[in-house]
This record gives C-alpha cells, structure tokens and sequence, in this order.
C-alpha cells in the first residue's frame, strides 16, 4: 500500500521540487537596511547574496551572475586594534555594534552594464565594477575594476582585458 502511494506522488511531487529549487536557484537574497538596492534590465541573478548593511547596490542593465555570488556592504569598524562595539563605551549595544560598529552607509558597490560575475566571486563594499567587465569565479574584489577588465585571484588582480577575447 505504501508503495503504490509513493509511486503516486512521484510524478506531481517532482514538479513541485523542481519549482521549489528552480526558484530557490534562480533568486537573490537581500539583507541589511543601509541602502538600496538597484538592479537595471535583463540582469540575472542566480542565487546572489546583497548586503546592503552600509551602503547601496547599483548593477547596469544586461549583468549576468554566477551562482553564490556574494554582494557585501557590511562593514564593521576598528578602534585601537579592535571591534568598536567591544570598546567600553559600546558594550551594551549587542552582538551587531549598532551604528558604532556597523556604518550604515559610505560603502556603496556599483557594476557596469554588460558585466559577469562568475560563481563564487565576492566583491567588497565601496568597490565600483566597470562596464562589460567579467570577475573571474572565486575572486574577492577590494578595489574598482575598469571598463572591460577582466579580474581573477585573491585579491582581485588585472588578469586580462575584454576587447581582447
């Protein structure tokens, strides 16, 4: 009896998981209250991770995404060598820091039109991504990329230029 009703439920249940994790796949997850959050036309962005903690995200039109992206803001301040929220003076605001720790805007990440970013990238808070520029997958971003800049590594390094493909 039970496996009749597993044979059943087979069918239509493996259309539902298949929505389920085509939509689960295929969206971005967004956190943070700092800023905003910008996206122009025909981006995709597939499972990609904005932080919008201390700044605004702007991406151009025609972006493409690889999954497990990550979009970071967030920041959290240093003083004298360490977190300022464990400062005597912030000790009471939580595990976060609040605004002592966590500035609210300032860090703001922009990508141009036409950009890919591959699988995995991370890119920092206050970096802008130039338009038709392509991160290569795993890179972490610290600092801006030009116009068809091509970026690979830890830290992201110039590794080639678009117009040469």
């Amino acid at each position: 009896m039970q496996q009749r009703l597993q044979r059943r439920l087979r069918g239509p249940m493996r259309h539902v998981m298949r929505f389920l994790l085509y939509f689960a796949k295929n969206t971005h997850y967004v956190e943070g209250s700092g800023g905003t959050l910008t996206i122009g036309e025909r981006v995709g962005l597939a499972n990609t991770h904005c932080n919008l903690s201390s700044g605004s995200i702007t991406i151009g039109d025609r972006c493409i995404f690889g999954p497990n992206v990550m979009l970071i803001t967030g920041r959290h301040l240093f003083t004298n060598g360490m977190r300022a929220s464990l400062s005597a003076v912030g000790q009471d605001l939580g595990w976060g820091g609040g605004r002592l720790e966590v500035p609210d805007s300032g860090y703001d990440i922009v990508i141009g039109e036409g950009s890919w970013i591959c699988a995995g990238a991370i890119v920092s808070g206050g970096v802008t991504i130039g338009r038709h520029a392509i991160v290569a997958a795993g890179a972490v971003v610290t600092k801006d990329v030009p116009d068809h800049g091509i970026v690979g590594g830890i830290p992201a390094q110039i590794i080639g230029d678009t117009r040469e493909l």
